[in-house]
């Protein structure tokens, strides 16, 4: 081992390529596959994962508050269930600091059916009054500082509510997004509809034995079609309600299904990719690294002699290629370990995660696996050409004219395809994702900040009102607008024509925000009150827009739902990776009374005017 060690630091740039390589593919390798297993652990860590149910449409989770109530007492297959509601982020005061929280609602039995420690009361039976609240971990350790937080008050819109207990944080191995405070189930009655807003409210079920998932399904498709006259089975009327499922809580976030607020989906093809790129890295490193070393074999060609001619054998040397090998690899393991733990705050903020870093039994055996395997290709291959130089050639030195091997062609022409291969991949993305920033979506994007305001008290407009006159106060606000809905973030509204649903994607804006996005009007039939609306032209070419016929919808106290002041060039809503729902068309609604979010328009830096 010393004279390895002893050629090595004589071929430093040798040594130096081969490390950094093989160090840089093992750390990528090492956060990718941490991040693959993250997140195909999602939702498998609770005791419950086989037997919890999330219930939903064909191809999206959560009901109605309601629904559970309304249908499940006359199913008695199903055996249990418990509900969490996602709320809007709650602004709240602590003595005389104030913070800002992600809230959800949950059912009193929540912690019956989901494990997750709590301190302060009894899990068995949570949050039995209004006034109760939970927090999270990580929100009393930064609200209270390491202070007893249970039993202090939490203030929010002069409403009192006393800490009950301390849970569990949401990690990145659960289905639910992270959440700062819990709250009764009681407090989403006066936000939603009980059986209105579909999706608002995700309810997950165990089953008795024998019923299976596809049964009750159907029976819930029953009773959603016998209580809603506008629930369909399925989408083929093109309707926005449709079908029934349930999804294990194991195979949730790779289902492909949508989801609002508290449920995280992922796409496994974005895992799957990632975990492949990784591999790709990891084998042209090897092949890097067994390219150079067969490269330097006729360096060490006088040494391998010299102890043949000592009397070690060609086994005794393919060990000791395989040993050496072994070291090395296991060197740039450990480097690349550091590496990939340098790496993973970027990581996490690339990918929008949390990876997780975790050192156990499994890991560690397939980590040795791993070093074996490259050790022993890696160390076999040197040796194999080393075998080959008779010791009585090398004293001659005509090894020169053998050392032209194939080995050496063969992994130059193969590094050579993969890196070619990476390359056009990665200007392909490039060039792609350069497409979709610049992708025009034809209405004004620049310089303009969007501030959302419907937790300061909607549709109350005073607070909206005054912060806007503040924000017009600063010297890099150019102007600011209000809306409910914008074109990246507008709603879906059904349109029944003919018993068949299109979809109108309907932006709300007051007349400011309306000016601000620089929407081209092709035509005006009137003047843009509030409550009209501006078609596209592919919504006019649909709908058989024209002055003289120009209302759409079902009729309001004489008012039409959709009557159109005009003409605007077509847009894109959303963003560039959205599809669009079939049978969609846009519209901008003028909304001048009232107020979910501000547009500002700023000039000069955008980032010093946000800061």
């Amino acid at each position: 081992m010393k004279s390895y060690f002893t050629f090595l630091s004589r071929n430093k740039v040798y040594a130096a390529i081969e490390m950094l390589g093989l160090a840089l593919a093992f750390g990528f390798i090492i956060i990718l596959a941490a991040y693959a297993r993250t997140e195909f652990g999602v939702g498998t860590k609770q005791p419950l994962s086989k037997q919890l149910y999330a219930i939903g449409q064909e191809n999206s989770f959560g009901m109605t508050l309601g629904t559970a109530e309304e249908f499940f007492p006359s199913i008695p297959e199903i055996k249990s269930w418990t509900r969490i509601a996602y709320l809007e982020d709650k602004d709240i005061t602590i003595g005389d600091n104030y913070y800002s929280v992600k809230a959800v609602a949950v059912d009193s039995n929540f912690l019956q059916l989901f494990d997750y420690r709590l301190t302060g009361c009894n899990k068995n039976r949570i949050l039995t009054s209004a006034d109760e609240i939970l927090i999270s971990e990580n929100f009393a350790k930064k609200a209270f500082a390491g202070e007893d937080p249970i039993g202090r008050t939490i203030t929010q819109k002069d409403k009192n509510y006393t800490i009950a207990g301390i849970i569990e944080d949401f990690g990145p191995c659960d289905v639910f997004n992270y959440c700062d405070v819990f709250m009764c189930m009681s407090v989403m009655e006066g936000i939603v509809s009980k059986m209105d807003q579909f999706g608002s409210t995700q309810t997950f079920v165990t089953l008795a034995d024998g019923a299976t998932p596809d049964s009750i399904a159907l029976k819930l498709l029953d009773k959603y079609c016998g209580y809603w006259d506008f629930y369909k089975r399925d989408a083929s009327q093109g309707d926005l309600f449709y079908g029934s499922s349930l999804t294990r809580l194991d195979n949730i976030y790779f289902s492909g299904f949508e989801s609002w607020g508290d449920i995280r989906v992922g796409k496994k093809k974005t895992v799957e990719i990632l975990l492949v790129v990784a591999l790709v890295l990891l084998v042209s490193a090897i092949f890097n690294y067994i390219n150079l070393t067969v490269a330097q074999a006729g360096k060490r060609a006088k040494e391998m002699a010299t102890r043949r001619l000592m009397g070690e054998s060609q086994m005794g040397i393919m060990h000791r290629y395989i040993r050496e090998s072994f070291v090395f690899t296991f060197g740039c393991f450990a480097l690349g370990c550091v590496l990939a733990y340098c790496l993973k705050p970027l990581m996490n903020e690339l990918l929008t995660t949390d990876i997780q870093l975790q050192v156990d039994c499994t890991s560690a055996i397939l980590a040795l696996m791993l070093i074996c395997i490259i050790s022993l290709i890696s160390g076999t291959l040197p040796a194999l050409i080393s075998s080959r130089f008779k010791p009585i050639d090398v004293v001659k030195g005509s090894f020169r004219f053998r050392n032209k091997m194939v080995f050496s062609r063969v992994f130059i022409v193969c590094q050579n395809v993969i890196s070619t291969v990476l390359i056009a991949v990665a200007l392909t993305m490039a060039i792609q994702m350069r497409h979709l920033v610049n992708l025009p979506c034809g209405y004004n994007n620049e310089n303009l900040i969007e501030l959302y305001t419907y937790t300061l008290g909607f549709p109350d407009m005073d607070a909206p009102n005054e912060l806007a006159k503040r924000l017009r106060s600063l010297p890099c606000v150019e102007e600011v607008g209000r809306y409910i809905h914008n074109p990246f973030n507008c709603s879906h509204n059904g349109l029944e024509e003919n018993e068949k649903t299109s979809w109108i994607s309907l932006s709300s804006l007051d007349s400011t925000s309306f000016k601000l996005l620089g929407f081209k009007v092709v035509e005006q039939y009137s003047a843009p009150l509030n409550g009209t609306c501006w078609f596209t032209e592919d919504a006019k070419k649909r709908y058989g827009i024209t002055e003289q016929n120009r209302d759409l919808g079902c009729m309001s106290e004489g008012v039409p739902e959709y009557q159109c002041c005009g003409i605007i060039a077509d847009y894109r809503s959303r963003d560039a990776l959205t599809t669009p729902v079939d049978d969609s068309h846009n519209v901008v609604m003028i909304k001048n009374d009232l107020c979910a979010g501000l547009l500002i328009k700023v000039t000069g830096s955008q980032e010093n005017a946000t800061r």
